[in-house]
């Protein structure tokens, strides 16, 4: 069986993603409506959407969030090869998904894989990300 993918964004007017403040909750709230098990989402986009909140809380640990066995909601996976974001206890907190999921590949640092163990919070190691670094050889 295929899964069901649901292309979900939001955008102004005028096609553009990079400045659109958007309603969040109406979003997460419309996305909600799909019944999805998870919503993806790209470390681009988190750290866009929480850029205003605090860039690093390593000094705080989270415990995974309590949730009845019936809730529903989705989890969000993000994936975050390069172990970019910090804010995850921010974006665990918010009441659109009942916790989150990290997606990293084998070339995550080591150090970001310590802070989500650290954090408490699940995450998949799979693949190579090769490094994005040009050399010109000549």
């Amino acid at each position: 069986m295929l899964p069901r993918v649901i292309i979900h964004s939001g955008v102004s007017a005028d096609g553009r993603m990079d400045w659109y403040p958007g309603d969040k909750g109406l979003y997460y709230e419309i996305a909600g409506r799909f019944n999805a098990d998870a919503m993806l989402s790209g470390s681009n986009t988190m750290i866009a959407a929480y850029a205003t909140g605090p860039v690093s809380e390593e000094a705080e640990e989270y415990e995974p969030p309590q949730y009845e066995t019936g809730d529903t909601r989705q989890l969000l996976v993000i994936v975050d090869s390069r172990g970019r974001l910090r804010n995850l206890g921010r974006i665990r907190r918010e009441p659109y998904w009942r916790d989150v999921v990290l997606m990293c590949s084998q070339s995550t640092p080591k150090d970001y894989l310590d802070y989500l163990e650290k954090q408490h919070i699940d995450h998949i190691v799979a693949g190579y990300q090769p490094s994005l670094k040009f050399t010109n050889s000549r």
